[in-house]
């Protein structure tokens, strides 16, 4: 058996290829937060060598013409935090969670 390199993680077990993805994982379960209308997590590299995970979230009530006053920003991340620590490796969660405004 050979392992393919196929992004983040490849593992080959008995003719099955496993794939890690673990920016999928955190976007799936940011996804399922009631607050969360959009996201993406990405790998920031700042410096060489420093990676992290950043995690950017439109909120639920960005589509509504919300006002970024009247989203409460450090509670959001608090409590999006908490539910990616509830569902993931410690290591999974974003180092950053950066909350932002639909432009229209």
């Amino acid at each position: 058996l050979s392992s393919v390199d196929m992004g983040p993680a490849a593992i080959v077990q008995h003719d099955i290829t496993f794939v890690f993805d673990p920016q999928g994982e955190i976007n799936a379960f940011l996804s399922k937060h009631p607050a969360v209308k959009e996201n993406v997590t990405i790998v920031r590299e700042d410096s060489p060598g420093s990676k992290q995970l950043v995690a950017y979230v439109v909120p639920m009530t960005a589509s509504t013409g919300a006002t970024r006053a009247t989203v409460d920003v450090p509670a959001l991340q608090r409590t999006l935090r908490d539910h990616l620590k509830a569902h993931l490796p410690v290591y999974m969660v974003p180092s950053h969670i950066i909350v932002r405004q639909v432009c229209t």
